[in-house]
């Protein structure tokens, strides 16, 4: 099997490694030996017909590794050694070896080894070995002296091994169930004041095709479908009972009422525990996980998916036919993930419902825990009762998850005098929409006033809707939000309106195929907390006709064909970026030209540009770098035939940060000299054809707060100019 493999080329992945314990435990009265972790039936040993194992990775990136070992110990990917601890003197000793290495999604060969010396007596010997694998740098674990007998593994995330049936061939296989994958939540703790946040991230759905020769079509299989949840849970703002219990009778007493009252207050109180903030947060966690194996099966995507299939004749290269069916595959992942969030935002989360139930029942082992201090102590006056928690199972309660036919009763728009309506859309281009509360009943009503760029997100939902139904969230994130201090609230008489600007995220929204220039924009407000205000959902919607504008910021221009050698986008700032080539007619033969990418400030204000261009010396530009082919049609194939990418990361310091200010008029230029060094191709580039050139550059400290892309790009093309064909 090949040392790499994309990911929807691998058929049967199967984990053999979880992640969530080291490769090897402590273990005492052990010989001399060596252990080669192949995930075969035997522990820690080669067998015969062992499985070949592998890592993998979900997106292209910088990721790094660390090795911890008391002896010596390694790990190989795809044959080459990429880290080492070595067993030097003193013998026992465990610390940890690191690495990075920038690699692309897809499977890939790994083989771990670590062998253990031998020592006289062997009574306390103890043998200690764990890889880890990170988006960010590994952290040192803690070690005691020279002994693996006291010791802590590195924080950091561990190594998760796979093995793989197979790489996938062009025959057809019958389609087999896939089951949704909801991945082990990852928690974040911030010794800081503010809400815990739990963020679902969007399904990720991974396909493959197959050749039918007698139908003469690419049909298309479901490999893999996952998703997941982060937690962030913010300990500030209260006494923790475990860490810091009380020192007097009168705080045991105002930390047993406090803690008893959670459930039914809502909310963190005076005293207070992160085991029951983390309860909360991961019931929410349970709702995203049960109400995605539900609606994955209930809207049967893996079905809709598979019935896509392609015409040998008209694409006639798998890899083709791949990237077109996992376009679809994601148009389908979306309406899905739609579904699922919209559900989970509309299950109660107020005094008494089931988040706070189970953070109850967390939070009551530390009342248990005070209520015995006290008596320990003698304190008589403090109270002995203990909240009972309601209600907890099932997480997803409400129809249609629980039995239920319709999901209407979960989620419904309730009559409500409060309405929503999206009252401004002329910023949509700019990432901003504004929209308008009206209470058009006979008596006040309160809203959270708790809206604002950093909460949107967790009180609306907002999508872009086709005429044929397809959606795209332009959420930046998406998920439930639990404030640990009462909230502020706006009170809305008959008839007064309150209209608030919400960002929507635009970055990630692909709709090169949605064929129309007429879409809908639709946003649905969410809220189950607070006291004596709107609990519910309202919905709003808007078209959106002036398409041209907005498809020219996102990039896709699905009404308009640009012919010309160069253009640029304009972005939010009013800065356009563009690219002028050397020149855009050249011979296959030679090395490809260099080009400037040129920064025009087509705005009426001064602005910055970060000067991150050549931020390393000895080191390509900080910029990425695709090229396209394009079709007889105009259009571009989807996937590039080659690119580039920065293959460092920086860490930023204040006397590193220069920037570049254009007034309005000015531009900047950036040459790009010894191009044909930075790329690599997929593909050859042909005369005869014809291309595009596309450079992105991301700035992120021009503007406080703002990750701005910028876009240049130009056409070009080959041609044969040998001496007989001029």
């Amino acid at each position: 099997m090949n040392n790499y493999i994309p990911l929807n080329k691998a058929v049967g992945p199967k984990v053999i490694c979880d992640g969530y314990q080291a490769l090897i435990p402590q273990k005492l009265g052990v010989d001399a030996m060596t252990f080669n972790f192949d995930g075969s039936a035997c522990e820690h040993a080669t067998c015969p017909g062992a499985p070949e194992m592998f890592i993998k990775v979900e997106e292209d990136g910088l990721y790094y590794f660390g090795v911890e070992a008391d002896d010596s110990g390694s790990i190989t990917i795809t044959g080459d050694k990429l880290c080492e601890k070595k067993g030097d003197k003193p013998n026992g000793k465990l610390n940890i070896k690191t690495a990075s290495r920038y690699l692309k999604a897809g499977y890939y060969k790994v083989a771990l080894s670590w062998t253990n010396n031998a020592y006289d007596p062997t009574s306390n010997n103890a043998i200690a070995f764990n890889v880890t694998m990170d988006k960010e740098p590994i952290q040192e674990g803690k070690y005691e002296g020279d002994s693996t007998m006291k010791r802590e593994f590195s924080p950091s995330p561990k190594i998760k091994l796979w093995t793989i049936e197979r790489e996938s061939d062009i025959k057809c296989e019958e389609s087999k169930e896939v089951e949704y994958e909801f991945k082990k939540p990852k928690t974040t703790y911030l010794d800081e004041d503010n809400a815990c946040t739990t963020r679902g991230t969007k399904p990720s759905t991974v396909v493959t095709v197959c050749k039918d020769e007698a139908a003469k079509l690419w049909r298309t299989r479901v490999v893999a479908v996952s998703g997941g949840a982060d937690v962030v849970i913010r300990t500030g703002g209260y006494r923790d009972a475990t860490l810091n219990p009380p020192k007097t009778e009168a705080e045991a007493i105002t930390a047993v009422n406090s803690m008893n009252g959670y459930q039914s207050r809502p909310g963190v109180g005076a005293w207070h525990t992160k085991e029951a903030s983390s309860a909360h947060e991961n019931h929410h966690c349970r709702q995203y996980e049960d109400a995605g194996k539900f609606f994955w099966k209930h809207m049967k995507i893996q079905e809709k998916i598979e019935e896509k299939t392609f015409n040998i004749e008209n694409v006639p290269d798998m890899d083709t036919v791949i990237q077109f069916a996992q376009e679809y595959a994601n148009t389908w992942t979306e309406r899905f993930w739609f579904e699922v969030d919209n559900y989970v935002r509309g299950l109660p989360d107020d005094a008494n419902d089931r988040p706070y139930c189970a953070g109850q029942q967390a939070l009551n082992e530390a009342t248990r825990q005070v209520i015995q201090q006290a008596k320990a102590n003698g304190w008589s006056n403090v109270p002995d009762q203990i909240t009972e928690p309601g209600a907890i199972e099932p997480p997803c309660f409400m129809p249609p998850v629980s039995e239920g036919e319709t999901r209407s009763m979960a989620v419904a728009e309730e009559p409500s005098p409060l309405k929503l309506s999206i009252a401004d859309t002329s910023r949509f281009a700019e990432g901003r929409i504004t929209l308008c509360f009206r209470n058009e009943g006979n008596e006040p009503v309160r809203i959270p006033d708790e809206i604002n760029d950093e909460t949107a997100d967790y009180f609306f939902l907002t999508v872009l809707r086709s005429e044929q139904g397809n959606v795209r969230i332009l959420n930046a994130e998406t998920g439930k939000i639990t404030f640990n201090r009462p909230l502020n609230y706006r009170e809305l008489s008959p008839g007064q309106e309150y209209s608030v600007t919400i960002p929507v995220f635009l970055d990630e929204v692909e709709l090169e195929d949605w064929k129309q220039c007429s879409c809908e924009l639709e946003t649905r407000y969410y809220n189950q907390q607070g006291k004596d205000c709107f609990l519910g959902t309202l919905r709003a919607t808007a078209k959106l006709a002036v398409m041209k504008k907005i498809f020219r910021y996102l990039g896709i221009l699905v009404c308009l064909s640009l012919h010309a050698a160069a253009w640029g986008d304009t972005a939010d700032n009013g800065v356009e970026c563009s690219v002028v080539m050397e020149k855009n007619r050249f011979d296959a033969r030679e090395a490809f030209p260099d080009f400037k990418l040129v920064f025009t400030n087509k705005g009426e204000k001064t602005v910055r540009l970060f000067d991150d261009f050549y931020p390393l010396k000895d080191n390509g530009p900080n910029i990425s770098i695709y090229i396209y082919l394009k079709l007889g049609n105009g259009k571009k194939m989807e996937k590039a035939i080659a690119w580039y990418g920065a293959p460092y990361l920086i860490e930023r310091r204040a006397n590193s940060i220069h920037f570049i200010t254009l007034e309005p008029g000015e531009k900047h230029e950036v040459p790009i000299q010894n191009a044909y060094l930075l790329l690599t191709y997929l593909d050859l580039l042909r005369n005869d054809k014809r291309y595009e050139l596309e450079v992105n550059f991301w700035d992120g400290f021009g503007e406080r707060g703002v990750r701005r892309k910028y876009v240049g790009r130009a056409d070009f093309s080959l041609v044969d100019q040998s001496p007989w064909r001029r």
